[in-house]
């Protein structure tokens, strides 16, 4: 009996909460059906206060910011969806929909073709997957060595001695592009402009010369930061200060 009330406590303990979030993402769709966009979004965003997040909440959000006429808020999530997995169509076909009802046109100045290979190579994978490359390298490296030092025959040192050489190539690269990776998972490098006819400014401070206004949508670059403002850069290379209040970091 005591067993039983043990497994029956733990089982409490551990899938109630998962059991609720997961009603309560039922009740935001159903919110969401129903055409009552600010419940549903209240809904998913109480979810997110609990530090759970998925693809499926952040396409889910990003809808009901959408239908909810909320643009900044609506590409915002979209974007962070992304972040988890950037190859899901729903998120990209969304995000696509969304930014072609961005007011401020800006003309997209790609950038050098070797930092976008980078960028692609980088986020290829997540930073748990190049940790989990590294290990392989390093078991592939010890093998390596065993058959360089220990081998017999002077074909068999040479051909361990190169693949060394290649192995702890392929392993320095794993390493900077998983701490990369991990920055970037970690730390915001972009946001997205959710407050309509945002100042972009020449510095730091209200009294600073006004460069463009921006409206709702527009994703930044984040550079740096003084105060309660951002240094940004736009697609299309135009760099200024936005204050902290008209962003939002994805």
């Amino acid at each position: 009996m005591q067993r039983f009330l043990f497994i029956f406590c733990f089982f409490s303990l551990f899938l109630g909460p998962v059991l609720a979030q997961e009603d309560q993402f039922l009740q935001a769709n159903n919110a969401y059906n129903q055409s009552d966009y600010g419940k549903a979004i209240s809904l998913y965003e109480e979810i997110l206060s609990t530090q759970q997040e998925s693809v499926d909440l952040y396409l889910n959000l990003g809808n009901a910011y959408l239908k909810n006429n909320q643009l900044g808020k609506a590409v915002l999530n979209y974007e962070r969806g992304l972040k988890i997995d950037n190859s899901n169509k729903l998120l990209l076909q969304n995000l696509k929909f969304a930014n072609k009802q961005i007011e401020t046109p800006l003309t997209l100045i790609q950038d050098f073709f070797l930092s976008r290979y980078w960028h692609t190579v980088v986020t290829s994978m997540s930073s748990g997957g190049w940790a989990s490359l590294q290990i392989i390298l390093l078991i592939l490296i010890a093998i390596a060595l065993g058959f360089w030092f220990l081998g017999k025959s002077l074909s068999n040192k040479k051909t361990a001695f190169y693949s060394l050489i290649i192995l702890v190539s392929i392993l320095l690269f794993s390493i900077l592009a998983g701490t990369t990776k991990y920055n970037i998972e970690r730390n915001a490098t972009h946001a997205v402009v959710i407050n309509n006819s945002a100042s972009l400014l020449t510095g730091a401070s209200p009294q600073s010369e006004l460069l463009l206004n921006l409206s709702e949508g527009i994703k930044v670059k984040l550079l740096d930061q003084i105060e309660d403002y951002y240094k940004v850069e736009l697609i299309d290379k135009e760099v200024g200060w936005i204050a902290l209040s008209e962003l939002e970091a994805i």
